[in-house]
């Protein structure tokens, strides 16, 4: 697949920027939403040339640390990166919507863009934070066709990845409400797709509801099973398809 930019929305908050030094071994950057909610740090190892970010809500982790990176066929943009300059910005913008409850919707959030490279190979991540939400892509610089092979992105809850994300493949993210979590999934061609249940409460049982691909002409599949975070789903997807998995954590009396 050729790509020139590759945007990534994963589910959490941040963004808005104050910088410090880290130290000789690691450059930090602390980051804030316009409302002061939501707080992060993206930090750059120097020695390893890796780039992370964690996240809180109102003192609450939001994911820990977590890698940042992309694959590509001009060069792999996960470690040896050297931050070049940093560049900052306000968004305020409003929109007209064309149907709806609501005529408009007004944007707000803070930008920063941290401009690296690796062996000559420009490569931009763009981080841009709103008072509920984060949003964060990769670009990559100049002209002409780049095949994006991966991503080394995985955003963690307590040490543990709920988002994995493979340009042109599939991607499957993970949220959490209350005890409860809802993880979905899309691709691009039928495939049967692993989902290994480690983020869930180690030793705790849930029961997973799981509507999942048919083929052509024929309903989408409606299923239950028991698992706990020991388990894997395999999951079967249909060309353009995808899934989504309510896990439900079981109560003492069912």
């Amino acid at each position: 697949m050729k790509h020139r930019i590759c945007a990534i929305l994963p589910h959490a908050a941040v963004v808005a920027l104050a910088f410090h030094a880290g130290g000789l071994s690691a450059q930090a950057r602390d980051l804030a939403s316009p409302n002061g909610k939501i707080k992060a740090t993206v930090t750059i190892d120097a020695a390893a040339g890796t780039l992370t970010l964690r996240a809180t809500s109102a003192g609450t982790a939001i994911f820990g640390e977590s890698p940042l990176g992309l694959l590509t066929d001009q060069a792999k943009f996960t470690d040896g990166l050297k931050l070049r300059n940093t560049a900052e910005a306000k968004i305020d913008e409003t929109y007209t919507l064309p149907h709806g409850k609501v005529a408009t919707y007004h944007n707000q959030a803070n930008e920063l863009t941290l401009a690296l490279e690796k062996d000559g190979h420009p490569f931009n991540v763009i981080f841009r934070a709103y008072d509920d939400g984060i949003a964060f892509r990769y670009a990559i610089p100049g002209t002409g066709d780049i095949a994006i092979t991966g991503e080394a992105t995985a955003l963690n809850v307590a040490g543990k990845p709920v988002y994995s994300n493979h340009p042109g493949s599939h991607t499957v993210i993970a949220r959490r409400k209350g005890n409860d979590w809802f993880v979905g999934g899309l691709t691009t061609q039928a495939r049967e797709i692993a989902l290994p249940l480690g983020f869930l409460k180690s030793g705790a049982p849930y029961v997973a509801t799981i509507f999942q691909d048919q083929p052509p002409g024929q309903k989408v599949a409606q299923g239950t099973r028991g698992v706990t975070a020991s388990d894997t789903l395999a999951l079967k997807t249909a060309e353009r398809g995808g899934f989504v998995v309510h896990l439900e954590a079981k109560r003492e009396s069912q």
